[in-house]
């Protein structure tokens, strides 16, 4: 799967904006694919590998289709498992204080292409709301988020995001 062109929207806004920073909720790595590099993958990626004892991180490709059982830590040979956050599992505590301080700190927040079913970027819009960020919204459909935002943009953000930006750079 390549990035869409709201990926390389995103990466480009952040070239042009010096305080950009992007929060995703995406495990695909499709936003470092486009170029961000400002940005924090609070559920994790697919393809980054996390010892289940140690959590030492690693992106080796480590698995060859012929394994039986997972792959081991190359620091204390225990399992390692993918990357990610799992439905139920805690946000790791050091990203979760990040992403608080910066929607403390920022004045307008984009909200992309999320139902708002889960709770963390909830969470983390309320902060920004709360310190005075101005809320955008798009999404092909309202969510639990449009009735706080301060603009609701319909559409997918494959193509919104793009026009945006170019309006932004002219």
């Amino acid at each position: 799967k390549q990035p869409n062109r709201g990926h390389l929207a995103l990466a480009e806004l952040e070239k042009i904006h010096p305080d950009f920073f992007l929060v995703t909720q995406n495990v695909d790595g499709l936003h470092i694919r486009a170029g961000s590099r400002k940005l924090l993958e609070m559920h994790g990626n697919i393809f980054i590998n996390r010892c289940t004892s140690c959590s030492q991180e690693s992106n080796e490709k480590i698995l060859n289709g012929e394994d039986l059982l997972p792959p081991k830590c190359k620091f204390c040979g225990n399992f390692l498992r993918p990357g990610i956050v799992w439905f139920g599992e805690s946000y790791d505590q050091e990203k979760l204080n990040f992403s608080i301080q910066r929607m403390e700190n920022t004045n307008l927040l984009l909200v992309l292409g999320t139902s708002g079913l889960v709770s963390m970027p909830v969470y983390l819009t309320q902060v920004a709301k709360r310190s005075g960020a101005i809320l955008i919204e798009i999404n092909p459909e309202r969510s639990s988020f449009s009735s706080s935002v301060d603009l609701f943009i319909q559409g997918k953000t494959g193509e919104i995001l793009p026009e945006l930006v170019s309006e932004i750079v002219a």
